[in-house]
């Protein structure tokens, strides 16, 4: 039987669905709408010149991979950066990314490591984004094609969606731009450790490539003037007190907020 409430989606095409997702996606991960922002159908519409069906479509898609959120009565909310979810983000790319690393041992095509891996360490300027668009696609592909590779398509959907966060938090934060000497590199050892099958290095080469990022973002929260405390219970907090112990800065009072509290 028809589901009448849902009969309109069955007036979108998939393509128009497609580029409306595609559109709200890079829109989201690019902050062009930022963590926290209220919006609605209609406010979407207007302003990416997109059908509201296409768009509802497109907020489904979105709400599945906690990039919006309903709002009660008011729409939708794009879902907010927080202490907590940046450090659910490495967690479970701590987790997973060195295990699916390690299964694409054997399995993944080197040559066309060598190849993406030439686009990512020849770097960006920060203030071309086509330049800075190229450089993402190409570290996207370069991670796809490993997770891709473990022949786990379940991890490779998961992972996506985390790099994807990854990005958006260097976007929030402007660390592809402050930082871009930090965040280009050079995997020549990771593709020459699958070339010789060496499942343990490539397991080191991946966890230490999350800690490091982990690091830059983890310091420019710590160093942002707007950035709310966690709670001492969670290991961020741990991480601040830390931090701020050794610069002799430790936050009091008002400042000592919910982890859930949203990053800007």
């Amino acid at each position: 039987m028809l589901d009448k409430s849902r009969s309109d989606y069955l007036t979108v095409s998939g393509s128009q669905a497609d580029i409306a997702y595609e559109i709200l996606h890079a829109a989201i991960i690019g902050c062009e709408l930022m963590p926290g922002q209220e919006v609605s159908e209609a406010i979407l519409a207007k302003q990416f010149d997109l059908g509201k069906g296409a768009v509802r479509l497109a907020l489904a898609r979105l709400r599945q991979q906690n990039l919006v959120m309903v709002a009660a009565r008011r729409g939708y909310q794009v879902t907010p950066v927080t202490l907590r979810s940046v450090r659910s983000i490495f967690e479970i790319r701590r987790h997973l990314e060195p295990a699916i690393s390690a299964a694409a041992v054997g399995k993944v095509d080197t040559e066309h490591l060598w190849r993406l891996n030439a686009v990512c360490a020849s770097g960006y300027r920060a203030d071309d984004p086509s330049s800075l668009a190229t450089f993402i696609h190409a570290q996207r592909q370069f991670h796809s094609a490993i997770a891709d590779a473990s022949g786990n398509r379940q991890a490779l959907s998961v992972l996506t969606d985390l790099w994807n966060q990854t990005v958006r938090l260097m976007n929030l934060k402007g660390l592809l731009k402050s930082r871009a000497k930090d965040i280009v590199r050079d995997r020549t050892d990771l593709v020459r450790a699958y070339e010789s099958e060496d499942t343990g290095t490539v397991r080191k080469l991946v966890e230490a490539d999350i800690r490091r990022l982990h690091d830059i973002v983890i310091d420019e929260i710590l160093s942002s003037e707007n950035t709310v405390e966690a709670t001492a219970s969670t290991p961020i907090a741990a991480e601040l007190s830390v931090k701020r112990q050794r610069d002799g800065a430790i936050a009091t009072g008002p400042d000592a907020e919910e982890a859930g509290e949203g990053i800007r």
